[in-house]
């Protein structure tokens, strides 16, 4: 089957909680993916614990910056190298967070179903947001 979404995250020197919401992503999203990760120069074990991961999914693109470009950059990286894959949604995420069961399905019903947005933020917290 061929992967229609792009999921990107951008990591830098939180080991722990990046293979937390690594292997939360594995558990929870039930269709084909491409995972992008852009390391940013990290010291603390996270680009050795990348390339391990690498070996175990054949859906997995890496880039390692030679120091830490920022946030924007990376995800700018990881957009250019989703672009390339000809997937139809691009995801970011952040290597802090959990997911519930089919959250990214959910994720691209939302996007279908709202066309006329270029983007969308959507959040699992149960906390409400006024809509702006």
């Amino acid at each position: 089957m061929i992967s229609v979404v792009s999921l990107m995250m951008v990591t830098y020197n939180r080991l722990e909680l990046t293979k937390q919401t690594v292997e939360n992503i594995y558990k929870t999203v039930n269709i084909p993916f491409e995972f992008i990760i852009i390391d940013n120069y990290s010291t603390d074990g996270t680009i050795e614990y990348l390339n391990e991961l690498n070996k175990q999914h054949d859906n997995i693109h890496l880039k390692f910056n030679d120091n830490n470009r920022g946030i924007s950059i990376g995800r700018n990286q990881a957009l250019s190298m989703a672009d390339k894959l000809n997937t139809e949604w691009y995801i970011t995420i952040d290597n802090d967070v959990l997911f519930h069961n089919d959250w990214l399905t959910e994720c691209i019903d939302i996007l279908k179903a709202n066309k006329h947005f270029g983007a969308i933020g959507v959040s699992f917290e149960d906390i409400v947001y006024p809509i702006i």
